[in-house]
């Protein structure tokens, strides 16, 4: 199809997701319903490519190279909805992270959900129900979590994998880049914390 098309076709009919997880819609042109109903043919062939996996979702798309079905078939535990398969990885050593196998080094929805969310007690569980109440965009909650799991990609957090880089933040020079230091002892976000309600 042409691309200038393509991108009529997807501003109009699913821009906020892709093709496989488009839905007919209200008033659909004659082009639209002729290419949607193909939509299945092609779920059942598709297999995603994917690459450094951080735009693959790991139980949106087909990226299991399963003739049979391409879907993680386990069910999807409610904040690991927007889990990326980059988040199974070690990145910057290009294999899948060990601790998502068990000990016959076979993969489990169990050891890969421990790796992704952790063994949570009764006051972690409930700290997480709130945050996943909150009433924020799903980005915002995204954000959050990685934040409280230190998953962002602070320069602690690459050196641990190996990644030779400076381990001093750039703001303020003073101390190691990691979540809390970044967001709670910097002096600038200090500042930033005392300039709100929060702050006092």
């Amino acid at each position: 199809m042409n691309p200038l098309v393509t991108s009529i076709m997807k501003a109009r009919y699913f821009p906020g997701t892709d093709f496989l997880n488009a839905k007919l819609g209200n008033n659909p042109s004659y082009m639209w319903r002729s290419i949607i109903a193909a939509q299945d043919v092609v779920k059942q062939g598709f297999r995603r490519s994917i690459g450094m996996g951080e735009d693959t979702f790991v139980w949106k798309v087909p990226w299991l190279p399963c003739a049979e079905n391409g879907y993680i078939s386990t069910s999807m535990p409610p904040d690991l909805e927007n889990t990326k398969v980059s988040n199974l990885m070690e990145m910057h050593e290009k294999r899948w992270d060990d601790e998502l196998f068990d000990g016959k080094r076979e993969f489990t929805v169990k050891s890969c959900y421990r790796k992704l969310v952790g063994e949570c007690s009764t006051a972690d569980a409930t700290f997480w129900k709130k945050l996943w109440s909150l009433e924020v965009t799903g980005k915002i909650k995204g954000f959050l979590w990685r934040t409280c799991r230190s998953c962002l990609a602070t320069s602690v957090a690459l050196l641990k994998k190996r990644v030779n880089i400076e381990s001093k933040y750039a703001w303020c020079r003073v101390g190691d880049e990691d979540t809390i230091h970044v967001f709670f002892e910097c002096i600038f976000a200090k500042k930033v914390w005392e300039a709100t309600s929060m702050g006092h």
